[in-house]
């Protein structure tokens, strides 16, 4: 996974150059809540940041390995509030670029009951302004992620996503 995940990295700087680390996420998993006490997860996830930052917003590259429950995905999970009004911004700015961003897949993540406060609440992408996740992806099938071509099809899968990279990257001030 630390080769698979360093060659997705190489690969992503080619397609966005913001791309700066990929890491794997911790194979264990916290237990001190949990009624069932088995101490590791039984998939494997990483992902590649897109910009420095100190903060959650930071969009990125995700990825989930697990037996028929894998998935590939992009954005931002809970960013905090300056950088989801941002966000949003971007979004009521320029409604033409995010619809053909987010033409590459369908938007997941919780969203508000209720518009936010100071969005119009007819606006004709509220649905995506209520959102307080911005994140593009799908599922992959057991046999995708066994190809051979596994690094290429991600590679050619995160390519389609990279517009929302670009429209959450820009919105949060991450440089090019």
């Amino acid at each position: 996974m630390e080769r698979f995940v360093s060659d997705l990295t190489a690969g992503l700087k080619k397609i966005e150059p913001r791309v700066t680390d990929g890491s794997i996420m911790r194979i264990y998993r916290d237990i001190r809540f949990s009624k069932d006490k088995s101490p590791y997860k039984t998939g494997v996830s990483a992902h590649v940041r897109v910009g420095k930052a100190k903060d959650d917003a930071t969009p990125a590259y995700y990825l989930h390995i697990q037996p028929k429950h894998s998935l590939i995905g992009a954005g931002t999970w809970r960013p905090a509030s300056p950088a989801l009004a941002k966000i949003r911004d971007a979004i009521v700015a320029d409604p033409k670029r995010w619809r053909r961003a987010t033409s590459a897949g369908e938007l997941g993540g919780e969203s508000l009951q209720r518009p936010p406060r100071g969005y119009d609440p007819n606006h004709p992408l509220i649905d995506d302004i209520k959102r307080k996740d911005f994140t593009l992806g799908r599922e992959l099938a057991d046999d995708e992620v066994l190809d051979a071509n596994f690094l290429q099809s991600t590679l050619a899968a995160y390519r389609q996503m990279t517009p929302v990279i670009d429209i959450l990257a820009d919105a949060i001030g991450r440089a090019r």
